[in-house]
C-alpha cells in the first residue's frame, strides 16, 4: 500500500484528469494506510503532495483528518494539548520528529501565532536558529503581543550573529514590560556577546528599578566588560547597599580592586565573601590571588575541610582546589599542592569537549587562508585611521601582560587588554567562504576592528591588543592591518606550560589548559605555526625574550619601541607605576615591576613535571 502511495506522488505534477485521478487514489490509499496503522507514512505523503499543491482543498482536508487520527487532537486547532503532545514526541522519538509535527500544525493552522511560536522554539532547541527566525517573525506578525515569541526571536538573532537586532527587539519589549523575566534572561545572554550594546538597556532598567540587584549585577558586568571599571565598582557598591552579603558583588568588586592594584581592599572583600558564603570555592580562590598564605593560616585548614565535603558543587570545588593548591605552594608543601592542582584540573577537564586535532585543523585552515602569496590590502585601502594597533601575541603566561604594561606606560599608548574583536570579525567572514579572503572581506574586518579600538577610552593614538591567541592571525593582520605592529613574547616552555596548568582560566574555549600533555601538544602546534608565519612574513614579528626583558630591560624595551615606531620614554622602565587596571592572572607580578623571580618558580615541582621537562629538553 505504501508503495502505491509513493508511486502516486510521482505523477502529481500532471494536470487535468490524470492529476485528479491520482489525488483520488492517493487519498483512498492514505485512508487505508491510516486504518491499518500506517498513519504517519500516509501523513508524510499527503504533506508532500500538499507542499506541491498548497491550494488543493481536498488534500488539505484529508491531511486534517489523518492528523486528527494520528494525534487524537483536532487538526484545525492548536493549543496546550498539542504542545504537550509535541513534548512527548520530543522525549520519546526526538526533536526532529517534534519539529516535523509542529510544521504540520503550522500548515494546518496558518493563522495560529502559537503554532508558529512553538515551531520556532523547537528549531532553536535543535540548533537551527536561522530556520527559527521566519517562523517567529510570522508569529509576531500575527500577534505582536506574543512576548515569548519576541524573546525567542531575539535569541535566534543572537545565535546567528545579529546581536544588534536582538538588543533592539529586547529593548522595545522591556520598554513595554520591564519586569518580563524571559526577556531579562535573553538580554543577559546578549550581554555576554556584545556588552556595549546591552549596557544602555540595563542602565535604563537600573534607573527604573534601582533596588533590583539582578539588574544592577548585569549592568556592572557590562560596565566591566567595556572597561568602565569605576562605574562598575559604583554599581556593585549600590548592590551591596541593598544586599550586603551578595557574594557575586563582593567577589566582583574585589576583582576590580585587585585589578587596580588595591590589594588590601581586594583581600578584605574576598574575606567578606567567604564570611557571607563559607562554602564559596570562588571566594577562597580569589583570596589566593590577593594574598600569600603563611604557615599556620587557619583559612588553609578551612579550605582543606571544605575540599573533603562530597556535597560541594563542581562550580565551587574546581576554584577551591586551585585556590588550595596555591595556598599550599605558598606554604612550601609541593606534593600536596600538586595533588590538589591535579584534582582541580581533572575535574575541570571532565566537563570540556576538547581535541588537539581540532586545534591543529584550525591552524591548518588559517595557514591556507592567509598565505604570503595571497593578496592583501594596499596603501589605497588603508586610509589614515584614528588609532593604530600593536598586537602582543604568544602563549598565555609567557609575559604578555608585563610587556603590555611596559608599552602602556608610554604617553602615546593605551593598553586595552585582551580584545576579541579581531577573532570575532574573522569568524563571521570565514563562515561565508572557503580559502583566502578577498579584498571586500579584508576591508570589512579592517573596518570592524578599527571601529572597535576607536571606541576604547582615551585618545592615545596607539592601542595595545594583548590577546595571546592572536598569534593565529599573524597572516590576517599582515593582510588587513598592514600598519599594525606584532610582538611575540618568548619564554622558557617549561615555565609557560606549568604556569598555564596552574592557572584557573574562566574561558571554556581554552580547552587545552587542563591536562599537561595537552598543554605541551598545543605548545608544539603554536611553535610550528609561528615558525611558518615568520618564514612567510620575515621581519613582521619581533620576538621579545622574557628572560632578557627581565634581566636587561632597557635595551629590550628600546628595541620594542623602535619596532613599534615609538620614541623611548623613561616611564616604560617602571611599569609598576602604571595605574591602569590589569585583568589577567599576572596582575600581582606586574605590580612588582620588572623582576626575574618568576622564570624558575616551577623548579620546586620538578619531580611532578618530569615528562614535560623531558619533552622540551628533547625538542630544544
Amino acid at each position: 500500500m505504501l508503495g502505491a502511495i509513493l508511486s502516486l506522488t510521482r505523477i502529481l505534477d500532471r494536470t487535468g484528469p490524470d492529476m485528479s485521478a491520482a489525488i483520488d487514489k492517493l487519498i483512498r490509499d492514505a485512508r487505508r494506510a491510516t486504518a491499518s496503522g500506517q498513519g504517519l507514512a500516509a501523513r508524510a505523503q499527503l504533506l508532500a503532495a500538499l507542499t506541491r499543491f498548497p491550494a488543493n482543498q481536498r488534500l488539505a482536508a484529508e491531511l486534517v483528518g489523518v492528523q486528527a487520527q494520528v494525534s487524537g487532537l483536532p487538526g484545525r486547532a492548536f493549543g496546550r494539548d498539542h504542545v504537550a503532545r509535541l513534548m512527548r514526541i520530543k522525549a520519546t522519538t526526538g526533536i526532529a520528529a517534534a519539529i516535523e509535527d509542529a510544521e504540520i500544525a503550522v500548515r494546518l493552522c496558518p493563522a495560529s501565532a502559537f503554532a508558529r511560536g512553538v515551531l520556532g522554539a523547537l528549531m532553536i532547541e535543535a540548533r537551527r536558529p536561522a530556520d527559527a527566525i521566519p517562523a517567529l517573525r510570522a508569529a509576531l506578525k500575527i500577534d505582536p503581543a506574543y512576548l515569548e515569541a519576541a524573546v525567542n526571536l531575539a535569541t535566534a538573532l543572537r545565535l546567528v550573529g545579529q546581536a544588534a537586532a536582538a538588543v533592539t527587539l529586547l529593548d522595545d519589549l522591556l520598554t513595554r514590560r520591564p519586569d518580563f523575566a524571559p526577556a531579562l534572561d535573553a538580554l543577559a545572554a546578549v550581554s555576554g556577546v556584545v556588552p556595549a550594546l546591552a549596557m544602555p538597556v540595563w542602565a535604563r532598567l537600573a534607573n527604573q528599578r534601582p533596588d533590583d540587584v539582578e539588574v544592577l549585577f548585569h549592568l556592572s558586568g557590562c560596565q566591566t566588560a567595556v572597561q568602565e571599571f569605576d562605574a562598575a565598582a559604583e554599581t556593585l557598591r549600590r548592590m551591596l547597599m541593598i544586599a550586603p552579603g551578595d557574594v557575586r558583588a563582593l567577589n566582583n568588586l574585589g576583582n576590580i580592586e585587585l585589578d587596580a592594584g588595591r590589594i588590601d581592599a581586594a583581600a578584605g572583600l574576598f574575606d567578606a565573601a567567604i564570611h557571607a558564603a563559607p562554602r564559596s570555592g570562588r571566594g577562597y580562590y580569589n583570596l589566593g590571588r590577593a594574598v600569600d598564605f603563611a604557615p599556620g593560616d587557619p583559612r588553609v585548614d578551612a579550605m582543606r575541610a571544605l575540599a573533603k565535603d562530597p556535597a560541594l558543587p563542581t562550580d565551587d570545588r574546581v576554584p577551591l582546589l586551585f585556590g588550595l593548591a596555591k595556598a599550599l605552594e605558598d606554604q612550601g608543601d609541593v606534593d600536596e599542592s600538586f595533588a590538589h592542582l591535579n584534582a582541580g584540573n581533572d575535574l575541570r577537564r571532565s566537563g570540556i569537549d576538547y581535541s588537539t586535532a581540532a586545534d591543529a585543523a584550525l591552524l591548518d585552515d588559517l595557514r591556507a587562508r592567509f598565505p604570503a602569496s595571497a593578496p592583501g590590502l594596499g596603501p589605497q585601502d588603508c586610509a589614515d585611521a584614528p588609532r593604530r594597533a600593536i598586537f602582543i601575541v604568544g602563549m598565555m603566561r609567557s609575559g604578555t601582560t608585563l610587556l603590555e604594561q611596559i608599552l602602556s606606560s608610554h604617553s602615546a599608548v593605551h593598553g586595552a587588554g585582551e580584545l576579541d574583536h579581531l577573532g570575532a570579525a574573522l569568524e563571521h567572514e570565514v563562515a561565508q567562504t572557503q580559502g583566502p579572503l578577498g579584498r571586500d572581506a579584508l576591508l570589512r574586518i579592517r573596518t570592524a576592528y578599527l571601529s572597535a579600538i576607536a571606541a576604547l577610552p582615551g585618545n592615545a593614538p596607539v592601542v595595545v591588543d594583548k590577546m595571546p591567541a592572536n598569534f593565529r592571525f599573524v597572516g590576517l593582520i599582515r593582510k588587513a592591518l598592514p600598519e599594525a605592529r606584532i610582538l611575540r613574547m618568548r619564554r622558557d616552555p617549561v615555565a609557560v606550560c606549568w604556569s598555564i596548568y596552574k592557572t584557573l582560566f574562566t574561558n571554556a574555549r581554552i580547552g587545552y589548559a587542563w591536562r599537561l600533555d595537552e598543554v605541551v601538544a598545543y605548545h608544539d602546534l603554536y611553535v610550528a605555526f609561528m615558525a611558518d608565519m615568520q618564514a612567510q612574513y620575515p621581519g613582521a614579528v619581533l620576538d621579545v625574550d622574557y628572560k632578557a626583558l627581565t634581566e636587561t630591560p632597557e635595551p629590550v624595551i628600546r628595541a620594542v619601541l623602535d619596532h613599534c615606531g615609538l620614541p623611548f620614554e623613561v616611564a616604560c622602565l617602571s611599569p609598576q607605576d602604571n595605574t591602569r587596571a590589569i585583568r589577567t592572572a599576572s596582575l600581582r607580578q606586574v605590580r612588582s615591576g620588572i623582576y626575574t623571580g618568576s622564570t624558575s618558580r616551577w623548579k620546586g615541582f620538578e619531580r611532578h613535571l618530569a615528562p614535560l621537562i623531558t619533552h622540551f629538553n628533547a625538542t630544544n
